[in-house]
């Protein structure tokens, strides 16, 4: 709980990062020995180059997360104080924020791009880190197969969308047509 104690201000936009835990199995053993194969380069410090960390094979995170242009805890203070606009209602006419969103990011980005092969099927894990937005995730023109939630594994059922709420994990299957009409 990086918001407790005296980190940083906001330290809990800083220290995000999804973790995945293989099976043991000699496929995971050789994923993670060309995952240590990855090149760092020395300049002072250790650098790494993330991005294969992201997709691999037919696997790719998408790590979404709410983002604000002020400080959250100044945004706190706005709250305590009545200055924030009016909570914020979802399409149903639910209270969806108390707090006015203002952008999202995936993977660190306001938009992020994922190379896929046609014909291919890709297991797409979808994370929010956010902490205060549930997002309703869909992929215009195709419907994907929810294969676990939260790490757990649960029988393939199709959909066009997920909500995905603060915290919460999907993993889906999504084939790419051997044609596409984009």
């Amino acid at each position: 709980h990086t918001h407790s104690g005296n980190i940083n201000i906001d330290s809990h936009n800083v220290l995000k990062a999804s973790i995945i835990v293989h099976p043991d199995t000699e496929e995971s053993k050789l994923l993670v020995d060309r995952l240590h194969g990855l090149k760092f380069e020395e300049r002072n410090i250790m650098i790494v180059d993330y991005r294969p960390l992201l997709a691999y094979d037919n696997e790719r995170i998408l790590f979404f997360s709410d983002g604000f242009l002020r400080s959250e805890n100044t945004m706190m203070l706005y709250a305590i104080g009545g200055l924030n606009p009016p909570a914020q209602e979802n399409d149903d006419g639910f209270v969806a924020a108390t707090m006015e969103h203002q952008y999202g990011t995936i993977n660190g980005k306001l938009r992020e791009i994922v190379h896929v092969v046609r014909g291919k099927v890709y297991k797409l894990r979808l994370l929010n880190g956010g902490v205060h937005f549930s997002y309703r995730i869909r992929i215009d023109g195709f419907k994907f197969n929810v294969t676990a939630t939260d790490s757990g594994p649960v029988e393939k059922f199709e959909v066009d969308e997920v909500i995905i709420h603060g915290g919460e994990r999907f993993d889906i299957e999504i084939k790419i047509p051997s044609s596409l009409k984009y």
